[in-house]
């Protein structure tokens, strides 16, 4: 039936584009079902049906995603190109004209939108790459990104500084009250963006591994520090807490590089991040490949240190472990 309709959709594309938008604004909604019901090449059909190009001729792209970026015609989101709008993209001499694209779903493309964490939890569930190289697909991440870069850009900064000064901290032998005020005031901003987080995404928030990582991390700082400042005496407590923040520290401090997406341009700074980006990709595949190998040193390690325990017992289970 489905098929049906898209073939039906091509047709009235060029017979009535006023039926047309209005068929595709009615299918937004189902755009979940669409994802996870419809065989692949109906569904790469519907994406190439719903990203169209103008009547007219063109040579210079200048397409936009979802909302009007200005009030000029070059960037009016309305689908069919009117005579209006056909006058104010000629340029003076009447001989090049700009690329006019629309995508015809009707959605909130705001980053934060329900509609866009409905899109995006349907493309992470996808499996054939194919989908990816969609023009529609390609400019709803690329949109998606550009709203997203900033913001993750930050992050990655404050929490780079975050881990540094914690790692400083870890290596001093004394005390040092200014890292201490420093490395709370981080971790209390950090952990109100992890409660931010909670709070819009909701139960969301805890289907993702990452967020309970750094939970756990935050946590484990706080208490730490507050044992310092407190002048807890258990060292064996501090040293295993202390190892705990800095293995899941740094393995979520490296996780985040893997957010940064190849560009275009070649700037050391891009091809950087790009090389390090997948480099880590590279890492999380092998570790996911791996991962009955690791639980099965996992068990021997814990096996080893129990049998250590049974044959001398003058020091704690931690020690041998």
């Amino acid at each position: 039936m489905f098929r049906y309709l898209c073939d039906y959709l091509e047709d009235c594309y060029t017979k009535s584009p006023y039926e047309f938008q209005k068929i595709i604004e009615s299918l937004t909604p189902l755009l979940p079902y669409i994802f996870q019901k419809i065989e692949i090449k109906t569904r790469q059909k519907f994406f190439r049906i719903i990203y169209r190009q103008s009547p007219a001729p063109h040579r210079n792209p200048a397409s936009i995603f979802g909302t009007i970026l200005s009030e000029s015609a070059y960037f009016c989101d309305f689908p069919v190109l009117t005579q209006e709008t056909r006058h104010k993209i000629w340029t003076e001499e009447g001989t090049t004209q700009v690329e006019f694209r629309s995508n015809f779903l009707n959605m909130d493309y705001d980053i934060s939108s329900q509609d866009m964490n409905v899109m995006i939890d349907r493309l992470k569930e996808q499996e054939n790459e194919e989908i990816f190289k969609m023009p529609v697909i390609v400019r709803l991440i690329d949109h998606l990104w550009g709203q997203a870069e900033m913001p993750l850009l930050i992050f990655f900064t404050l929490y780079s500084a975050f881990i540094i000064v914690l790692s400083v901290y870890l290596a001093l032998p004394e005390r040092s009250l200014a890292y201490e005020i420093v490395l709370l005031a981080l971790s209390v901003l950090l952990t109100v963006n992890e409660f931010c987080q909670i709070f819009h995404l909701k139960r969301g928030y805890f289907e993702n591994l990452w967020n309970w990582i750094d939970l756990v991390h935050l946590f484990l700082t706080i208490a730490f520090l507050i044992t310092r400042i407190a002048d807890n005496d258990n060292e064996l407590a501090r040293a295993w807490i202390s190892t705990n923040i800095i293995i899941l520290g740094y393995i979520r401090w490296v996780s985040l590089l893997k957010i940064f997406k190849p560009t275009s341009t070649d700037s050391p700074p891009s091809l950087i991040l790009r090389f390090l980006g997948n480099l880590i990709q590279v890492v999380i595949t092998i570790v996911k490949d791996t991962l009955s190998f690791i639980i099965i040193i996992a068990l021997i390690i814990i096996a080893f240190s129990l049998i250590f325990l049974v044959f001398n017992r003058e020091a704690g289970y931690g020690d041998y472990l």
